[in-house]
């Protein structure tokens, strides 16, 4: 019989959701400074202080 254990089902059940949490937050955290640069573009407001604030947003990823 190949049906998997009661066991086994609840352990990738978890594996999956543990993976889709750690894709998930990444791509939120590029995404919110990407939306907001975009709509900075879209409406012509690109002061210093908000393309400073959305790069070290964007960079604080890598680190």
């Amino acid at each position: 019989s190949s049906t998997m254990s009661e066991r086994t089902r609840r352990m990738q059940q978890r594996l999956t959701i543990t993976l889709v949490m750690q894709l998930s937050v990444p791509l939120v955290v590029q995404m919110v400074p990407m939306s907001m640069f975009g709509l900075a573009m879209i409406n012509s407001l690109f002061t210093p202080d908000l393309m400073n604030l959305l790069l070290c947003v964007f960079l604080s990823h890598t680190t």
